[in-house]
């Protein structure tokens, strides 16, 4: 392992701010921070449960005290657990360039590399004075090109200093995950299992429909395969007048369209298709909101923006490939959006106690 100073303020971006703790008068936050690879023992992790990485083929134990909180949303895909005023966040994310130094938000700053199930990350310990909070955060050292960038960041959280020792046995007990391993394949080979295209894909054509908003395109895959494409994006709109309580106050009618909206797009999502490059054109197949499909079908177009580079585009090109951005940032909100309208219609049941 090597220790390096870097990578310093790009993971200060949490959902949720922790309320201050009171720190010793005689002993400054940062000089309670962990090293990174600092292997904590003696932590019993009978009873854990586990959770599975959203992106890489592992799994990891979370004690059993921790609740996922289904009120937090993530821009590019999350899950956020917490206990108590400790929190774990799974955040998706283009965890890209570094600082360099740290700064005065990020005290006691410190990075190293290890290997987690196999798979080497860039371990960092700090106190988040923004926060009042100790971190210990985990961001892959190599980023899929097929995906610019995007990865899973591990972060953790705690106003409380010996909580570092909890996250770094946390981390530690990371583990390949053997079904994904044996059912599923790497991303590349259930991507070409699951939609016949084999990454990474390269954007052919795209444009946008008639109706207000739909997309429809076509992929070339790397061995050669074509498939076709497209995201329901069409104009939708009540039938009918408003309310009465609506009127002509204009705020009253925002609100009134705005909750509409909402409530038809959790009904009926906006989702995704294969081989059509229209949603209804005949042959479209659908991908659910939220599933394994779903998501390679995002990875797919993902890789296919990354293979043009930005200096070097046209005009017209930089409009196809903002099609497929457009894509790929609705299907990602939306999946966010709904996996948090359900978990508020079906509440997890709450623990009885003797």
């Amino acid at each position: 392992m090597r220790i390096r100073p870097v990578l310093a303020g790009i993971l200060a971006t949490s959902t949720v701010v922790l309320a201050g703790a009171a720190q010793s008068p005689r002993r400054a936050p940062e000089e309670s921070v962990l090293a990174p690879c600092f292997v904590p023992t003696g932590i019993d992790t009978s009873g854990w449960k586990v959770v599975h990485s959203m992106r890489n083929p592992f799994t990891i134990l979370l004690p059993s005290t921790f609740r996922r909180d289904s009120t937090v949303q993530f821009r590019h895909g999350g899950v956020k657990w917490v206990d108590g005023r400790r929190t774990f966040e799974q955040g998706g994310g283009y965890w890209g360039s570094p600082f360099g130094e740290a700064g005065p938000g990020n005290l006691g700053y410190s990075e190293c590399e290890d290997t987690l199930a196999g798979i080497r990350y860039n371990l960092i310990t700090g106190y988040w004075a923004n926060f009042s909070a100790y971190a210990v955060v985990g961001v892959p050292v190599e980023r899929d090109p097929r995906s610019v960038g995007f990865t899973e960041a591990l972060i953790f959280k705690s106003p409380d200093s010996l909580d570092q020792r909890l996250f770094l046995a946390i981390l530690r007990t990371a583990r390949r995950d053997t079904a994904v391993d044996s059912t599923h394949g790497s991303i590349p080979s259930r991507t070409k299992n699951t939609l016949g295209i084999s990454l990474p894909c390269s954007l052919a054509r795209s444009g946008s429909h008639l109706d207000g908003g739909s997309v429809g395109g076509l992929l070339i895959g790397a061995a050669g395969e074509s498939l076709l494409f497209s995201w329901d994006g069409a104009m939708r709109g009540p039938h009918g007048p408003p309310p009465a309580w609506v009127g002509s106050d204009g705020k009253r009618a925002k609100l009134w369209f705005d909750s509409w909206m909402d409530s038809v797009d959790m009904i009926k999502p906006r989702l995704g298709f294969i081989r059509a490059d229209y949603p209804g054109n005949p042959g479209a197949v659908a991908l659910s909101v939220g599933s394994p499909a779903e998501s390679l079908f995002i990875d797919a177009l993902r890789s296919s923006v990354a293979r043009d580079s930005d200096a070097a585009i046209s005009e017209a090109r930089r409009r196809e490939l903002g099609n497929v951005s457009r894509v790929i940032g609705a299907l990602e909100s939306q999946r966010t959006k709904i996996a948090a309208w359900r978990a508020r219609q079906s509440p997890e049941p709450k623990e009885l106690t003797k």
